[in-house]
């Protein structure tokens, strides 16, 4: 089992780095953990590989959730391009949006990754919202297992009963 406490302040700082632009928008920090399964396919290129994830996780201000996620990843630099993530809350709501960023080698097995980007949208009570996510987490070359730590601010909350 990995630890996210080593997740470096300066990638933290990228996840939170838009509450200053959303003050008056009253603005809503969100932390959450999920477990799952990726798979990978070629592409043209055959330096690039196409990822597909599915986890589940809990999150603060979101509870249980389902995520599916893509990403282009170049083997070369392990630069991660591309991304988009559909976040699906227990009652269906959604939480869209972009991402990209690093990967590194933590084994021979083993491929820890940081990524963030914007939020795009949403339906329900996500349907008006605005904000940014980052993603840190290990992914298991072997297994096809994935563990990663989420980390957002939110703004523009659709109202209960709205």
């Amino acid at each position: 089992m990995h630890s996210f406490q080593s997740i470096p302040k300066r990638s933290i700082m990228v996840a939170l780095s838009c509450a200053t632009l959303l003050a008056a928008a009253e603005p809503t920090a969100f932390k959450g953990r999920d477990m799952g399964t990726f798979t990978s396919s070629p592409t043209n290129n055959p330096q690039i590989v196409l990822t597909e994830d599915s986890a589940s996780g809990e999150a603060t201000h979101l509870g249980r959730y389902k995520l599916s996620a893509h990403e282009l990843i170049n083997l070369a630099t392990l630069d991660v391009t591309e991304g988009a993530f559909t976040i699906t809350a227990a009652n269906g709501d959604t939480l869209t949006g972009r991402y990209s960023g690093k990967a590194s080698i933590e084994t021979p097995t083993i491929l820890r990754y940081e990524v963030s980007g914007p939020i795009t949208g949403g339906t329900g009570r996500f349907s008006e919202v605005t904000g940014t996510v980052a993603f840190f987490g290990y992914a298991d070359l072997v297994s096809g297992t994935l563990s990663e730590t989420l980390l957002g601010v939110r703004a523009n909350d659709v109202e209960e009963g709205r």
